[in-house]
């Protein structure tokens, strides 16, 4: 949402054609979030994480590398294309496995219940 209102405020863009440039974001986290679901059942959970955090890395290093260097040019929605999709699928593999890993810990005794009411008198 941030980088939406970077576009509109800082770079002009309509919310139109900001939701159009960041909406690869969204795909690829669509994408590699089913990659990594896939590939967490055969390799396991925390096999997932570093290339998933290098991809959302690299993504990020994407989009920085395509403002810093097309600032003074004008940046085009084809221009951040491919770093969108690089950290989206990058998000989408740490997403899976780190909601798999941190429910892991939590005892299944619990489950379907809902904790006490707390109420001040």
């Amino acid at each position: 949402m941030i980088f939406n209102v970077f576009l509109q405020n800082g770079l002009g863009f309509t919310p139109w054609h900001s939701a159009v440039t960041t909406a690869p974001w969204a795909a690829g986290a669509f994408i590699g979030s089913a990659v990594g679901g896939i590939a967490m059942a055969g390799l396991g959970r925390r096999v997932l994480l570093t290339p998933g955090w290098s991809s959302r890395l690299a993504g990020l290093a994407g989009i920085y590398a395509v403002l810093h260097v097309c600032l003074c040019g004008g940046v085009s929605t084809v221009d951040l294309l491919a770093p969108m999709v690089i950290g989206g699928i990058g998000m989408g593999m740490v997403f899976v496995p780190l909601f798999d890993i941190v429910m892991a810990r939590r005892p299944a005794a619990g489950d379907g219940v809902r904790p006490p009411a707390r109420c001040r008198r």
